[in-house]
This record gives C-alpha cells, sequence and structure tokens, in this order.
C-alpha cells in the first residue's frame, strides 16, 4: 500500500495533491521566460497539482509589465510559496527550468527543463548536473543528441583507471508551441522583389549592429 502510494505521488494519479515547486525567469520578458510560462500553463492544465513558483531574474532583462490574469496568478503562488518556505516546507517534485549549472535537487523528484545548446557538445558540468536529475526535458532533437552523445574520457591519477563521464538519465523533448496572430497588412511598400528580413531582440548578445553593418558592406553597391 505503502508503495502504491508513493506511486501516485510520482505519477500524478490518485487522490493525492502533489506539490511541485517551479523554479526558472518567469516573470522576465525572456526566452527562457516564455518558456518557463509554457511549462506553468502545462502544468496548470494538470489536475490536483499544488503549484508553487520560484522565480528568478535572467540577466538584465526586463520583466513582464501586463497586469493580466495570468500574471495575477502567478503573483498569487509566488506569495504562496513564499509563505510555506518560511514554515519549512517541502515539495514532492521539483521543475527547473533554466541552464543546466543552475540545477539543484529540490524535491524527491527533480526534473531539468532547459533549451540547451546550439553546438555539438556540452560542458562536463552540465552533464554532473544532468544527473543530478532524474529526468532532462530540451526543445529539439539536436539538442537532445548533444546531451546524449557528449562524453568525456579522463584518468584516475592514482590509480590510472580510465573512466567516462556521460549523461546517464533520460532525456525527452518538447518542442515550443507555436503562436498564431492575425496576419495585418504591414504596407511595406517595397520597390525590391527580393528582400531580407532580420528578427531578433536589439541587444548587446544578438549582435544586431554588425548585422545591420556587414548588410550594408556587402550590398553598398546594390
Amino acid at each position: 500500500m505503502e508503495n502504491q502510494k508513493e506511486t501516485n505521488r510520482v505519477g500524478f494519479k490518485g487522490d493525492i495533491c502533489m506539490k511541485v515547486i517551479v523554479r526558472g525567469p518567469a516573470l522576465t520578458r525572456t526566452g527562457y521566460g516564455e518558456h518557463c510560462r509554457f511549462v506553468l500553463r502545462a502544468l496548470r492544465e494538470v489536475e490536483d497539482l499544488d503549484i508553487y513558483l520560484i522565480p528568478v531574474n535572467w540577466g538584465q532583462s526586463s520583466w513582464v509589465w501586463e497586469d493580466n490574469e495570468e500574471r495575477q496568478w502567478m503573483d498569487k503562488i509566488i506569495k504562496k510559496t513564499a509563505m510555506y518556505n518560511q514554515a519549512k516546507g517541502q515539495y514532492d517534485m521539483s521543475i527547473q527550468v533554466t541552464i543546466p549549472n543552475e540545477w539543484q535537487r529540490m524535491a524527491p523528484v527533480n526534473i531539468g527543463v532547459t533549451a540547451g545548446i546550439e553546438t555539438t557538445k556540452i560542458a562536463p558540468q552540465w552533464i554532473a548536473k544532468a544527473n543530478e536529475m532524474d529526468k532532462v526535458i530540451t526543445i529539439s532533437e539536436h539538442s537532445k543528441q548533444t546531451f546524449v552523445n557528449t562524453v568525456y574520457e579522463g584518468t584516475n591519477q592514482n590509480t590510472g583507471k580510465v573512466g567516462y563521464l556521460k549523461c546517464t538519465k533520460e532525456v525527452d523533448i518538447v518542442h515550443y508551441p507555436v503562436k498564431h496572430y492575425d496576419e495585418i497588412d504591414l504596407d511595406l511598400d517595397l520597390t525590391t522583389d527580393f528582400n531580407y528580413l532580420t528578427v531578433a531582440q536589439w541587444g548587446p548578445r544578438k549582435n544586431i549592429i554588425n548585422t545591420v553593418s556587414w548588410f550594408v558592406e556587402e550590398f553598398i553597391d546594390n
């Protein structure tokens, strides 16, 4: 009976209300902020979950300003979380939406959610943190294969034994949802038949200044 109860707690089944703590930049206007809100929206659709939220900063990014139902709900559960933590409350599961080196064990069951990386190899620290989780969720097959296929070889200087560091936990894929917008006529009145479009945040990391500069240099005579 006790084993069945534990299965119910981990498996979202039965009449037990599972306490789930989400940690991520839920209030920021960033990609990871939207990713965290996506996770929260999905959790709200699951019955019998008691959801908590620890919002974190994401660099120097701005925070969402809309005073809508979702923001009011997040503010409510943030306050609830602060009070619950002060009472030293415990959680059944954590879902941490951030880069892997920030993952930590916060509950009996821990899930790391990340966009991963655009390269073909992850850092050893990411592997170590991934192995602290019970499951890793990322956004694409490429990102998953980066976690699965990265292996580091090392030799114990005392024994000479060769060992390998690799991700040993299950890695799943949950793609970003596609938002639908009403089409509008921008009325650009373009005079050319072939045109380029660049979409990015105007910030140092996206390097828009050089993007424009290099475009002008390439097509200066056109």
